[in-house]
């Protein structure tokens, strides 16, 4: 029975032979443990930088929210300079216009009053305009006016600037040539 005992034994070829797959196997696990402590250590990283990008995220909401306060207060505040300062410069107009009319009720032309009220005239005319600028600017930002976009002929747009200043232009001399494609 020894005999047949020692014939089941496996040869030293094949315990040869299974002693390297348990190298190659234990080799190929020490492998695998090592991209494993890899990829934890990966993964960490990956966390530590997904918990910055979420810090990040935060701050940039946080920020964009301020942004947001700042435009809607800068547009208030718009809309009351420009409410504000309507009423004064209208005044101002208006007295300047009376000033004017001086010549209507036999004040010479060259008077001081009637000069000053030209000047006032003159210099308050860009500001009433920007004033209703900032009305408009104000409007449009709070959504009170919508804009309808829509293609014009720009001909028409350049003749019509010629009509409206052609008197002004001849009485000065000038002569205003429209050269339109």
């Amino acid at each position: 029975m020894a005999m047949s005992q020692l014939a089941a034994l496996p040869s030293a070829v094949a315990l040869s032979d299974a002693h390297h797959q348990n190298n190659e196997l234990s080799d190929a696990l020490a492998a695998l443990q090592a991209k494993q402590d890899e990829l934890l250590a990966v993964t960490a990283c990956l966390e530590r930088t997904n918990e910055q990008v979420e810090a990040l995220n935060v701050r940039l909401n946080e920020k964009a929210s301020a942004l947001v306060s700042a435009d809607r207060r800068k547009d208030e505040f718009l809309s009351i300079l420009s409410h504000e300062l309507r009423g004064p410069l209208s005044a101002v107009a208006m007295a300047a216009q009376l000033l004017e009319k001086g010549r209507d009720y036999g004040v010479d032309q060259g008077s001081q009053g009637v000069k000053l009220g030209q000047l006032i005239t003159r210099q308050s005319g860009p500001m009433s305009r920007l004033v209703e600028d900032l009305l408009d600017v104000s409007r449009v930002s709070r959504g009170l006016v919508s804009l309808n976009r829509t293609a014009i002929d720009m001909r028409d747009v350049v003749g019509a600037a010629v009509e409206q200043h052609a008197p002004a232009a001849s009485a000065k001399g000038h002569a205003v040539v429209q050269h339109v494609p």
